[in-house]
């Protein structure tokens, strides 16, 4: 036990600000994304093109009307509650970590809020919030989009671009999919127009911690630096959660680095079974909900520093921000991952109420039969409790396997 503290306590930096990150941790270790086989057998992958958009292979599906829309163009599709800036509010779009064609779809959505802002006249920020970079990350993530802005303003030589940022932030060991999949393009965009880059997650070892020992055996001191009031009681969340892990573990692929719970409490020692998995399996959960709410609390926070900082272009400093997140499509599906907790943190927690519930797009790579997505066996298309918008593409080509990622932990 006294190890065990020592070892919590060192991770204090990381929570208060410090963004260095041990070589032997990798993020894609505890918590990926089990839509991705490739993320899910641990490799980081070298991505195909992104497949262009096309009405024969690419459309949305509006949940709420119940009708097909054409992929373009976006702005006109757009609720008009979304595109309305002075309103503000959350846009959540999904992803497959490695596929391209969610990062250019992610792109335009971007691309079609920021036209809709750039009409208005004093208009209110405009923000990416990403799962990819932890909240500690948040100096750094300033430095590369406003590193251009200093330079003209001051006449300075001091650059700082995509390679300094993935150096500096250690991107391979903290997130690990290629940044050239799409992710580049969207900094990048952010970078030229002053959009600012919000970092939201927290650091792996945290959650390391949390799936070994469990929430309730964190030291206090620590505990104390965690998202409070967190929901560990959602039904819906936890059933859809129990379904992913039973799902890869029949399929004999890992999630949160290890190979499945049976395996892991196998490895573990544990003399009952049974007892052992629902232990580890009650510490995977208690880990998915901790990366969640951090999100959520992260995301209130930067709409909280809206309405007390100054107005700004690309910084917050109005009732009216708007903030488009970018997260793996299971913190999306459902809305009870990030999108629901954002709102909920910030009625309960700053008594502000988002003008319209988070408004979500969760990207599908399916087969088309003649013109039209499959839809699997069912047939059945998706409620408006899955999402606003499922986006269906066609599937990314096989991702070709780059480098084997080390899996001790």
């Amino acid at each position: 036990m006294r190890r065990l503290r020592h070892t919590l306590l060192s991770f204090f930096p990381l929570l208060a600000g410090s963004h260095q990150v041990p070589s032997s941790l990798h993020r894609r270790h505890f918590l990926g994304s089990s839509s991705a086989a490739a993320a899910a057998a641990g490799v980081v992958c070298s991505p195909p093109a992104a497949q262009a958009a096309s009405p024969q292979t690419e459309r949305i599906f509006d949940t709420s009307s119940g009708k097909w829309l054409p992929p373009a163009p976006l702005a006109s599709l757009l609720p008009r509650e979304v595109l309305e800036m002075d309103k503000g509010g959350v846009v959540v779009v999904g992803e497959n970590h490695a596929s391209p064609t969610h990062h250019r779809l992610q792109l335009e959505v971007i691309r079609a809020l920021h036209q809709e802002s750039i009409r208005e006249t004093g208009k209110p920020p405009l923000a990416i919030g990403l799962e990819m970079f932890y909240r500690q990350h948040q100096p750094l993530l300033d430095r590369y989009v406003f590193s251009d802005q200093l330079v003209a303003r001051y006449n300075s030589s001091f650059e700082y671009g995509i390679q300094d940022l993935e150096r500096d932030t250690e991107w391979e060991k903290t997130w690990g999919y290629d940044i050239n999949s799409g992710y580049s393009k969207i900094f990048a965009f952010a970078k030229k127009n002053g959009i600012r880059l919000v970092g939201l997650n927290i650091p792996a070892q945290v959650v390391q911690l949390v799936r070994d020992a469990g929430i309730r055996q964190i030291d206090p001191n620590l505990r104390a630096l965690l998202p409070q009031g967190m929901d560990f009681a959602n039904e819906k969340h936890r059933t859809r959660f129990d379904e992913t892990m039973a799902e890869m573990e029949s399929i004999g692929v890992s999630h949160m680095g290890v190979k499945g719970a049976t395996a892991y409490a196998s490895d573990m020692g544990g003399v009952d079974g049974a007892e052992e998995k629902k232990r580890v399996l009650q510490n995977y959960y208690e880990c998915e909900v901790l990366w969640d709410e951090y999100c959520a609390e992260t995301a209130a926070r930067y709409f909280e520093s809206c309405a007390k900082t100054e107005e700004g272009r690309g910084v917050p400093g109005s009732e009216g921000a708007k903030l488009i997140i970018l997260a793996g499509s299971s913190h999306v599906c459902g809305r009870d991952g990030i999108p629901d907790r954002i709102a909920r943190r910030l009625q309960s927690d700053y008594s502000r109420a988002l003008p319209f519930r988070p408004f979500t797009i969760v990207p599908r790579g399916v087969s088309w039969v003649g013109g039209s997505p499959d839809l699997g066996g069912s047939g059945k298309l998706p409620s408006t409790e899955v999402a606003d918008w499922v986006w269906y593409t066609q599937k990314d080509e096989q991702p070709i396997p780059r480098q084997e990622i080390s899996r001790s932990a």
